[in-house]
């Protein structure tokens, strides 16, 4: 009887304690606004500090273009390089028309080269893997 009050007890604590994370991870009041948030409501965020991450749509002299979430944002930051195969991320102060001044530009560069290497590597995987396994009756069983 003492066992099968201890097993109650314990699976009771770790729902409360899965519970609780729950509701601290999924509230947004604990989190800095996203991209998505700022671009739907930019008065609502504005004179926060935000940060961005995303490809570099266009440079100008004096600002450039990223793409967050698939939509454009205006940076101004003079004298931006373009990443060489990757993105940036931008620490940068919002405005109210939907616009940011960086203040800190970090680049990651070849950030995409992953991406290509491991689509060309998925073929000599295939030919290897299967060279040594067959599927035979929806299993994997030594060639």
């Amino acid at each position: 009887m003492n066992k099968a009050i201890a097993i109650i007890t314990y699976i009771i604590l770790i729902f409360l304690l899965v519970l609780l994370s729950f509701d601290f991870y999924l509230s947004e009041k604990y989190y800095t606004p996203s991209g998505g948030m700022f671009m739907g409501d930019p008065e609502k965020y504005a004179d926060m500090k935000l940060t961005f991450v995303g490809p570099v749509i266009n440079i100008s002299d004096s600002s450039f273009y990223m793409s967050v979430n698939h939509k454009p944002l205006k940076v101004y930051y003079p004298k931006l390089e373009q990443p060489k195969l990757g993105q940036v991320l931008v620490v940068g102060q919002s405005h109210i028309n939907g616009t940011t001044t960086a203040s800190e530009i970090h680049y990651f560069n070849y950030n995409y080269l992953k991406y290509y290497i491991s689509f060309i590597a998925i073929f000599p995987f295939l030919y290897i893997f299967f060279r040594d396994w067959k599927i035979k009756r929806w299993r994997f069983v030594n060639a």
